[in-house]
């Protein structure tokens, strides 16, 4: 008998692995819980109110319902925003605090990718930053970019082509990439990348997309979207269940992705 359960509100939700991820850490802990997809075009507040039941304990929210959703909690008399949310219009998890039916909004995106850029021993401090990306998950990384260096420069559709061989690090926090459209790339022209530098892509399906192998065929460093979403995925989970992080089995999540991505 399930007795909690957690979704994933996104469109469309076909290749998301954090049911696979959550669910397997729920059955390593032994918690009757259940994580579902919640598929849908549009989100509304009919919507949100699902997560207010007693049995539930929240959700994450992907693409394309970020923004959506921290304005339908912002908008809310009884909902709060945390962390970076009320500045950013963003948010990836909502909580139902301590199953009272008021949810709060927050964002472990940022946490996530700081969290696995430590694990890889990638250092900001100081670094010129190119970041590709405007939206939600953009919005969530910038501040932390932020706080380690003041050389960030924003590159959006509708920008000029930034320098990229002045750059250090190079990071695509687009969907550009994203399975099924793996020969999409927002950096065409390779001409400016060299050994030294670091290139970094938020997507993770495929676990190396055409921005990172080009990036790799010219002799830079390269770090995997995978990484950020097993640590928002854990922060998330925290989030949710209440569980101390550190008790929480990142290396079972990690087990399931990757298998998930082989």
């Amino acid at each position: 008998m399930v007795l909690k359960k957690a979704y994933i509100i996104g469109y469309p939700l076909e290749h998301s692995l954090s049911p696979a991820m959550h669910n397997a850490a729920y059955k390593e802990l032994g918690l009757d819980y259940s994580y579902e997809k919640l598929e849908l075009p549009e989100l509304t507040a009919k919507n949100i109110d699902l997560l207010r039941e007693p049995d539930c304990l929240g959700a994450n929210v992907t693409i394309p319902h970020k923004k959506t959703a921290a304005k339908l909690l912002q908008s809310s008399a009884i909902d709060k925003l945390y962390g970076s949310v009320p500045d950013t219009g963003s948010l990836n998890t909502i909580v139902n605090f301590n199953a009272s039916g008021r949810l709060h909004g927050h964002n472990t995106d940022g946490l996530g990718y700081m969290h696995a850029l430590k694990e890889d021993n990638i250092i900001l401090t100081g670094k010129k930053v190119i970041l590709f990306g405007n939206g939600g998950a953009a919005q969530a990384i910038k501040p932390y970019i932020d706080k380690e260096t003041k050389y960030l420069s924003i590159a959006t559709r509708n920008s000029p082509r930034p320098d990229i061989a002045s750059a250090d690090i190079v990071i695509n926090a687009t969907p550009a990439g994203m399975f099924p459209k793996v020969n999409e790339t927002i950096l065409t022209d390779l001409s400016g990348i060299h050994d030294g530098q670091i290139f970094i892509d938020i997507v993770y399906n495929p676990r190396e997309t055409l921005f990172l192998r080009n990036a790799r065929s010219r002799g830079a460093r390269v770090h995997a979207g995978w990484k950020m979403l097993l640590y928002q995925g854990a922060h998330a989970f925290h989030l949710l269940t209440g569980i101390p992080f550190g008790k929480i089995p990142v290396d079972i999540m990690r087990q399931t992705l990757l298998a998930k991505l082989a």
